[in-house]
């Protein structure tokens, strides 16, 4: 006598369907087209992109999470191993080893993590949820010890434009540098010939602020300087004049 399981008694269709899977995909789907319907700028060039960067962190989280999960077990260190890999990076950076070595090295702290956490749950029989309890305290309590309160910032400009780049063929331009920039310099800037900007681009305005005893205009530099609108403080501001090329924005033969 030949048993199935109900479930796989009904037709294949109704098994790939009319699932709760399918329903969160169909809800999914409602809402992306309602979205590009009635809010503006949703199918927009930049809509996308945004989004794929703001939820690129926690994507590499889950894609490892659901193996995970899959095999009926869980992992909550995982936020604790990206944080002390982040730290990783940040102290070996500020020690003097380059991006490239400091990368391989938060690399391999985070492959020591899962190790740990593996024997412990493969090996030694512990349950996933215990163990990664006490790791999730492990690995955040040994990242605050190397890192405490203080935070690393100064990382190479080229690095941090390769994270941020976003110009639509993959190119960058310096469009306007000022290299001795004086506080009573509060002026435009006007281009000879207007500068044209694809879609999808993006513009970045970077500065930097001498709080040292250098700057002959600094009144305190002991003082930490926050942004305001004082001129004693961090007040960088840039505006930027557009127009919108209506050539463009016609259909074609119109």
């Amino acid at each position: 006598m030949t048993r199935t399981y109900a479930a796989h008694a009904r037709p294949l269709w109704r098994r790939l369907l009319l699932t709760r899977e399918s329903a969160i995909i169909a809800v999914l789907l409602v809402v992306v087209a309602y979205s590009i319907q009635r809010v503006p700028a949703f199918s927009g060039p930049l809509t996308l992109p945004y989004l794929v960067l703001d939820t690129a962190p926690i994507l590499l989280i889950a894609m490892p999470m659901t193996l995970v999960i899959v095999t009926g077990e869980i992992d909550l260190s995982v936020a604790s191993v990206v944080g002390l890999s982040s730290v990783t990076v940040g102290v070996l950076h500020e020690a003097g080893f380059s991006i490239p070595v400091a990368g391989l090295a938060a690399l391999a702290v985070g492959v020591l993590c899962g190790l740990l956490n593996g024997f412990l749950v493969a090996y030694v029989g512990l349950p996933s949820l215990a163990v990664t309890i006490g790791t999730l305290a492990l690995y955040r309590g040994i990242a605050v010890g190397l890192l405490g309160t203080k935070a690393v910032t100064d990382f190479p400009e080229k690095w941090t434009d390769l994270a941020k780049q976003r110009v639509v063929d993959g190119s960058s331009e310096v469009i306007l540098d000022v290299p001795k920039y004086d506080f009573n310099w509060q002026t435009y800037y006007l281009f000879a010939k207007p500068l044209e900007i694809p879609a999808g681009a993006r513009i970045v305005a970077r500065a930097w602020y001498d709080n040292s005893a250098e700057n002959e205009n600094n009144p305190d530099p002991a003082a930490t300087v926050h942004w305001g609108d004082q001129t004693w403080e961090e007040m960088q501001y840039t505006g930027i004049l557009y127009s919108v090329n209506s050539r463009r924005l016609r259909p074609e033969g119109k």
